[in-house]
């Protein structure tokens, strides 16, 4: 216990990249692939996903297929919900604890040798891959975390699969406030290292063929979109046709974690869009308990807002981002009531007929009010995010 805390600790001294790195780049993580000896390597098959949304969907559909086909897996995945052991899945398992933190402790041991400053998300994405080379693992899955170009994962050497959900604008204080700018970076991901290169982004068809280093293969889906979009991933992969379309659920996507509560961590234009469809066929009283980092475009919250009955405005303490101040948010739409304790508001409401709560805004804020429904020490002891 002692190793797994002395880890955790060391974990937790790591500072997020915006808070030291000023100028983009992928050398840390680069140097410390090169010190582990290039575990990514190990991998028959690497993957890396981006797009605006829809990115851990297709994650986990490929994952699914392939693991229904008898091929292991290591998935990254960015951010957690509850459990940082959340962002490193093991052939559909989250990584057990004390091997979580034996990694990290050789992480920190390689930190005194390389004496290379490396951020808590670089350090995280290294873990990963180290972790599935540790155990034999096939095929290499990676969720972009932000854009492409600079974004960690972006450092895996060898041959990929690139794949790109859609575009559309999102922490544009980062990425650009262009739709052109956002592609631009999220097509850093399709290198002279990719085989195929995989979207059904069709609006910047014309953009994608003229800026991608190699021709982009084009889908057109009716629906489930992503899940499709993961399963041609894996039929890439596999060589063979997948004939049925993964049931993939997530926390904290339009999730029932009680009988008249649901958990969404939609922050962006494009999932604000996606889940007013969803909220709106719900029937009787509406209320959202919303969150937002200041990251993230409050305007955008205008897609949802005249969909609730009531709307509470809340954040997190103490968190390393800053939220938005609620009597700010408050003032600013001139509608709702404030509460600090976001679980207390969501607690108000719960088991009250024909009532439904809505938290919006924030995975993180979503992850806090989850826990009072499914522990983290549930989740961590099981190596699964659901109770069933």
């Amino acid at each position: 216990m002692e190793r797994v805390e002395l880890a955790f600790e060391f974990l937790k001294s790591l500072e997020a990249e915006f808070v030291f790195k000023k100028v983009p780049t992928l050398e840390p993580i680069n140097c410390y692939l090169d010190y582990f000896e290039r575990p990514e390597l190990s991998y028959k098959n690497r993957v890396i996903v981006t797009g605006t949304a829809g990115k851990g969907t297709t994650c986990r559909a490929i994952e699914k297929v392939l693991l229904d086909n008898d091929v292991s897996t290591l998935t990254l995945y960015s951010p957690h919900i509850q459990s940082v052991l959340e962002r490193v899945r093991i052939s559909g398992n989250l990584i057990d604890k004390e091997f979580f933190s034996e990694i990290l402790l050789s992480i920190k041991d390689a930190i005194e040798v390389v004496k290379v400053r490396i951020s808590y998300y670089e350090c995280l994405v290294l873990l990963g891959i180290i972790a599935g080379a540790k155990k034999g693992c096939e095929v290499l899955i990676c969720e972009v975390g932000l854009g492409g170009d600079f974004d960690a994962t972006n450092a895996i050497s060898g041959s990929r699969y690139s794949v790109l959900t859609f575009i559309d604008l999102d922490h544009t204080h980062v990425l650009g406030d262009r739709v052109e700018k956002i592609a631009e970076k999220k097509l850093g991901i399709v290198t002279k290292d990719t085989i195929k290169f995989f979207t059904y982004e069709q609006r910047l068809k014309d953009f994608f063929i003229k800026k991608s280093v190699i021709e982009p293969t084009f889908f057109e889906f009716e629906d489930n979109f992503n899940e499709q979009l993961g399963m041609k991933v894996a039929e890439e992969i596999l060589g063979v046709k997948v004939v049925n379309i993964p049931e993939i659920r997530l926390p904290c996507r339009f999730e029932k974690v009680f009988s008249n509560v649901i958990l969404d961590g939609a922050h962006s234009v494009a999932r604000f869009r996606n889940v007013a469809e969803k909220i709106k066929n719900i029937s009787g009283r509406k209320v959202a308990v919303i969150g937002m980092l200041e990251s993230h475009d409050m305007k955008d919250l205008k897609i949802v807002l005249d969909l609730f009955d009531e709307v509470i405005w809340t954040k997190l303490d103490k968190f390393i981002r800053p939220y938005y101040d609620p009597k700010f948010l408050q003032e600013f739409f001139g509608i709702g009531q404030v509460n600090y304790d976001c679980v207390d508001a969501v607690s108000k409401f719960e088991g009250k007929d024909n009532i439904t709560v809505f938290v919006l805004g924030s995975f993180y804020l979503a992850g806090v009010v989850r826990e009072k429904y499914i522990s983290t020490e549930y989740i961590e002891k099981s190596g699964c995010e659901f109770l069933d």
